[in-house]
């Protein structure tokens, strides 16, 4: 006969274990507990709901979160559960030098996520480093392809404002005529005449 290697008893202890390991390190100031609650939320996903009732103190501690923005651009960049996204944008939300560090590439990866929180600080930083004088082009074309018509419009008005700019490019006149979004594909064919 086979036996349960590992029982719901077993997992229960591990899971109070961890709780009591990551209370410990936040009461102690320690950077280790970002660390440790890092690599336990990055295994959950939107499927499991109880992630709270399981550890207590993973949200805990914000000024140890706020001093640690890296791992919460980490947790938006690679996180498939809801919860740690609104956590991780609240708590980025106080790192103002942080957030004004953070590139073009990586603000286009947050527009691209499934979640609308991230992607609402995604368009808010992007609005903040756009350059008219030296437009981004993949950030437009991020821009021309997203779902909402309001944000698609803003990248036709960039576009517009830099006509000659953008018509020497042929790659990128590509990515509008094969845009994903219907939109994006009527402006393309209007811009070209």
């Amino acid at each position: 006969t086979s036996r349960i290697a590992y029982s719901n008893k077993t997992r229960e202890y591990l899971h109070n274990r961890a709780d009591k390991t990551l209370e410990k390190l936040g009461e102690e100031n320690n950077p280790d507990y970002v660390k440790m609650a890092v690599s336990i939320l990055l295994k959950y996903t939107d499927a499991d709901r109880f992630l709270r009732n399981k550890y207590r103190h993973i949200f805990d501690y914000p000024q140890l979160w706020e001093e640690q923005p890296e791992a919460l651009l980490k947790l938006l960049l690679e996180s498939k559960y809801i919860r740690v996204h609104e956590f991780a944008v609240t708590r980025l939300r106080n790192c103002d030098k942080f957030l004004a560090s953070i590139n073009i590439d990586t603000i286009i990866k947050l527009i691209n996520q499934s979640y609308e929180v991230t992607q609402q600080l995604g368009l808010e930083l992007a609005l903040k480093k756009y350059d008219s004088s030296k437009p981004n082009k993949s950030l437009i074309l991020c821009f021309a392809n997203f779902p909402y018509k309001r944000i698609r419009k803003q990248a036709h008005k960039w576009i517009e404002e830099k006509r000659n700019y953008f018509l020497e490019d042929s790659s990128f006149i590509a990515g509008l005529v094969t845009s994903s979004q219907s939109h994006t594909r009527q402006f393309a064919s209007r811009f070209l005449r």
